[in-house]
């Protein structure tokens, strides 16, 4: 270190006679470079970061270009830069490698300019957290509005696209929507084509395992075949599941999604993971909270796709049996759907009464937890039923008011053979004076009934909300 006056000393002992990695800008020509290479010896794990110690001083405050970047086959990503002429002694940088393939090289270099008299250090480079079983500081913190970073979600370098944090103040056509969630100009994240796209192209945005049961976001699709939105779990034994999915535009408005996963007891990965299939438009997400249940319980959800749990739906013990929340690829040799509504695939989860085990004439009912007295013009439910066989009976919807003489109010039904597929149902519920449940009944012969996807939305003023 004691190559030169300033600073004079190694970072690592502070004293003249420790080591460093120098470059002297003295005789720099106009095209000079200097390089230093580090080869990865394996691949790295998703919050990988490397960290160092750095100097500059050039005695006429001409600055010179420092840097970092990772390359990768024939790609070069750039990870950090700084063109500054003096320094404040040794100054530290930490920058987010991430998930990188054996073989991955990591390359610091520096431009000096061909006046004056420049010194360029470099010490204590360390690679943090970059093993698989390493897991950063702070990998819980996953309740995030992105406006002041990403918290503790990581972008998936391995995938064709990378998830932008986005600033609403200053929007641009390659900046998503131009305006937050959280504020209406603060950040969000986004994925958007761009003139050198080649769709269908996918980012991944993921965490590391949580023991959360309760996940909330907003998200924003819009585009003419913009593409897909997923939310995927993975478990311990790598096991993946779709949870909640969106294809195509849903306007370009903000919308809500809850999700909750009760029956879990182990900790789990999220992967938010955006497919862009068009050439125009954007998807955005903002205002993640993800957080453990209250009471054993999380707040009742607008939607329930039964991709992640029941949703809070109980059995009614007065009744002959319960339904079951199960998927296509177990049903196999059965009357039960072989795809769901929500995926359109064998992994995708629905409930089924699967009467077929039980004696005829047999009953069973699933029910809401309590909900809040309606607006007085109602509210509206919305859910997909599959009623496929001969003899099929009668699906049937009440509504329980809590504090009535009335036990139970029929609004919907359906009864008879509907045929091999989804059909949509909807009802409306006005119930403004008290708290209220509501009852799914089915009952038959020798046949199945499903329900999927019930959606709980108020109407206010002609435009849908949901609740």
């Amino acid at each position: 270190a004691n190559i030169s006056a300033i600073p004079g000393v190694d970072h690592t002992t502070g004293s003249p006679w420790g080591g460093v990695m120098h470059v002297e800008g003295d005789s720099a020509g106009l095209f000079s470079k200097a390089l230093l290479k580090h080869t990865l010896l394996r691949s790295t794990a998703l919050g990988c970061k490397i960290g160092f110690w750095y100097h500059l001083h050039d005695d006429i405050s001409v600055s010179s270009y420092f840097a970092l970047t990772l390359i990768a086959n024939t790609s070069t990503v750039p990870l950090w830069s700084i063109k500054k002429g003096q320094t404040n002694g040794w100054e530290n940088a930490s920058v987010l490698i991430g998930n990188r393939l054996q073989g991955s090289k990591i390359e610091f270099s520096v431009d000096p300019v061909p006046i004056g008299s420049q010194d360029i250090m470099l010490d204590d480079i360390t690679l943090i957290d970059c093993a698989d079983a390493d897991v950063p500081a702070g990998s819980d913190n996953l309740s995030c509005d992105f406006e002041e970073d990403t918290c503790a979600w990581y972008d998936d370098q391995l995938a064709q696209l990378k998830w932008q944090r986005a600033d609403g103040n200053k929007p641009s056509d390659d900046q998503g929507p131009g305006y937050d969630h959280t504020t209406g100009s603060g950040y969000y994240m986004f994925i958007a084509p761009k003139w050198s796209s080649k769709p269908p192209e996918t980012a991944r945005l993921v965490s590391f395992p949580q023991q959360a049961k309760c996940v909330t976001f907003w998200y924003l699709m819009y585009g003419a075949n913009i593409g897909s939105l997923r939310i995927i779990t993975k478990n311990s034994n790598g096991t993946q599941s779709v949870i909640w999915m969106r294809t195509g535009t849903q306007g370009n408005k903000w919308r809500f999604v809850d999700l909750s996963f009760a029956d879990n007891d182990e900790p789990i990965l999220f992967i938010f993971e955006g497919t862009l299939e068009g050439t125009s438009g954007y998807i955005a997400i903002d205002d993640v909270q993800v957080s453990s249940s209250v009471n054993g319980s999380c707040p009742a959800e607008r939607e329930c796709t039964f991709q992640g749990s029941l949703c809070g739906l109980q059995p009614d013990p007065t009744t002959d049996f319960n339904w079951v929340r199960t998927k296509g690829e177990l049903v196999t040799g059965t009357p039960s759907p072989t795809m769901d509504h929500t995926l359109g695939t064998d992994k995708g989860f629905y409930m089924s009464a699967q009467l077929w085990k039980y004696p005829s004439d047999s009953r069973g009912s699933m029910v809401t937890k309590v909900n809040q007295p309606t607006p007085g013009h109602g509210e509206c439910w919305m859910f997909w039923y599959h009623m496929d066989g001969r003899n099929v009976g009668f699906l049937n919807i009440y509504v329980q008011e809590l504090h009535s003489a009335r036990s139970h109010t029929p609004v919907w039904s359906m009864s008879g053979d509907q045929g091999e597929q989804w059909r949509h149902g909807r009802v409306s519920v006005i119930n403004p004076h008290s708290p209220y449940k509501v009852i799914m009944t089915y009952s038959t012969i020798q046949c199945i009934a499903v329900l999927h996807n019930i959606n709980n939305i108020i109407d206010h003023t002609n435009n849908i909300h949901l609740r």
